[in-house]
């Protein structure tokens, strides 16, 4: 299949997934993607706004704003915002100082959120870019933010290689600056291979080894590109991988981005909190009851549970949250929540110990997780025995 058929093909998948496609902001240049941003914090923001738009000199201060983000880690600061609401702050015309939302990192698949698809979007104005203009092929917007970046090929093993270097050499020019500087994952398609890794904080940065395939719930890798589609980049599948399925680097200025098993995983806690919830069960005997009824959890999935559960304490990475409360506010608030996650409150003194460390670690859940292995019936077995 030719690579504009199965461009085509791809967007239509997305569309049964729940995208819209914008065909007026397709085939545009990236002025326009501003412009519909522009729009979009205008509806969101009414009320803020008390019913007065943007001006030309206002949205100009809120795209100097997004200047502010050197790498993915830091756009991913200003997604999570406070309390899951990404916001930018503005000073009014009048002097009115207030925030301006720009993220919903909670509203999946409701609420103010919108998820819409564009291609074909040429830039001609980059940095540090040879050539006059270069054209992309598809954008995934949320908000109106362009968060995911997908480039089809054939299926060469070489192009699909080609379209990894070719991500490389747009961040080299440039590319993910200003309202592209949110782009928090990127995708190799072709018809029968898929792969996706969180874009690395500058052009030197690549690394093939972080390319990750899909593997479906029984471990199988999964080749046709639109079941990967429907796997990965539905919704809420893309909502959830930009969001609770990123793992902040603090150490290295970094983002990471969970493997298949990991994002399986959290899906399963979150779909069974949320059955919880419905039926009146999301706490008994004051903890979560996550764990199987023999009291007994895998490493792995108490970890990914840890790391939604911090994500939803903190509003954000730790290392954001110790800098605005401080290390003890942050032990207390772990130590009861997390505790409380296995059924048991005995690991609170490992939790509260290990905040320090947590902090330096790309996956603060599992790190955790591995500490309390580490202590309880039966050490170091990859699993938690809680009681």
């Amino acid at each position: 299949m030719a690579e504009d058929k199965f461009e085509q093909a791809v967007i239509e998948k997305l569309k049964s997934e729940g995208w819209d496609y914008l065909s007026e902001y397709s085939g545009v240049t990236v002025d326009r993607l501003y412009d519909h941003w522009r729009d979009i914090l205008n509806a969101n923001n009414r009320k803020r706004l008390e019913d007065t738009p943007l001006s030309d000199n206002e949205f100009e201060q809120v795209k100097l704003e997004l200047t502010k983000n050197k790498t993915p880690y830091d756009a991913q600061l200003m997604l999570a915002g406070a309390g899951g609401v990404g916001t930018v702050p503005l000073n009014r015309d009048d002097g009115t100082q207030l925030e301006l939302e720009i993220f919903y990192g909670d509203e999946v698949a409701g609420g103010h959120s919108r998820y819409e698809v564009v291609n074909q979007i040429t830039f001609t104005d980059l940095a540090t870019s040879l050539s006059s203009k270069r054209r992309i092929d598809i954008m995934l917007l949320i908000n109106g933010l362009p968060v995911a970046h997908i480039e089809e090929k054939d299926e060469s093993l070489q192009n699909q290689w080609n379209a990894f270097e070719q991500f490389q050499k747009y961040d080299g020019d440039g590319m993910y600056t200003g309202l592209f500087s949110f782009v928090q994952v990127q995708f190799v398609l072709s018809q029968n291979s898929a792969h996706y890794f969180a874009r690395p904080k500058n052009s030197h940065s690549y690394n093939r080894d972080f390319a990750f395939g899909w593997r479906d719930d029984d471990g199988k890798d999964v080749t046709n590109t639109m079941t990967f589609i429907h796997e990965v980049m539905g919704i809420p599948a893309l909502h959830r991988l930009v969001t609770v399925n990123m793992i902040p680097d603090a150490a290295n200025d970094n983002l990471m981005v969970m493997r298949s098993y990991q994002i399986q995983a959290t899906r399963q806690i979150l779909d069974r909190m949320r059955e919880m919830d419905q039926n009146g069960l999301v706490e008994k005997e004051g903890g979560y009851v996550l764990a199987a009824q023999h009291g007994t959890v895998s490493v792995r999935l108490l970890g990914s549970t840890f790391n939604i559960l911090i994500a939803g304490i903190t509003g954000g990475p730790l290392s954001s949250y110790v800098r605005r409360r401080g290390f003890s506010a942050l032990a207390a608030a772990l130590e009861s929540r997390l505790a409380a996650t296995i059924h048991s409150n005995q690991f609170g003194y490992l939790i509260k110990g290990s905040v320090g460390a947590m902090v330096k670690f790309a996956d603060p859940g599992l790190y955790l997780a591995q500490v309390i292995d580490q202590h309880d019936k039966i050490r170091n077995n990859g699993w938690i025995e809680a009681w």
